[in-house]
């Protein structure tokens, strides 16, 4: 199972869908509100490792198909005057893994001959722990209405069996405030 952390993924690109509830804490301070987050997202990714032995080669061809919905709770602090207010959050939270399809497809090269294996052992956790951090800003635009953007990072962590789990994300967030 050593080939999976050794190996390097490919870069998932990826639209989440999510709602983000915000409520100001004031018993604590007016710039700093409480933030619950739900967010679901769809994932690929691929991966291949080579291992040369003395005698041939083994090729692994990993991929890793994801849906995950998550629950993150953060802490913002917002800057509070003016008519862009730059902001900072920190939280965390747990993703879920639902319908986690995984594959690896193994081709024994040896001398002259070719055999092709299709093993589904990629121990998946059923669930991830995240810790996430953004930078970003609030601004009105049309009507007093406020906007955000964000740049978020995030990493997710999980264990089945032995082996871990790590992901890490980042993104953009731009949406609007009801």
């Amino acid at each position: 199972m050593i080939f999976f952390s050794k190996t390097n993924y490919s870069t998932d690109y990826f639209i989440p869908l999510g709602l983000t509830f915000s409520t100001s804490l004031p018993q604590l301070s007016e710039k700093i509100s409480f933030l619950l987050t739900t967010q679901f997202s769809k994932h690929y990714y691929y991966g291949f490792i080579e291992t040369k032995y003395y005698s041939g080669t083994d090729n692994n061809y990993i991929h890793v198909h994801l849906l995950k919905p998550g629950l993150i709770g953060s802490f913002k602090y917002t800057f509070p005057k003016g008519k862009i207010r730059p902001s900072v959050a920190l939280g965390g939270g747990h993703s879920f893994v639902f319908n986690s399809k995984s594959k690896r497809i193994q081709e024994a090269i040896w001398g002259t001959s070719i055999k092709t294996t299709e093993i589904k052992d990629i121990p998946i956790p059923p669930g991830l722990t995240i810790f996430t951090g953004s930078l970003g800003v609030d601004f009105k635009l049309f009507n007093n209405n406020p906007f955000f953007f964000n740049a978020n990072y995030s990493l997710e962590l999980g264990r089945l069996n032995k082996t871990e789990t790590s992901i890490q994300e980042v993104g953009f967030k731009l949406g609007t405030y009801f």
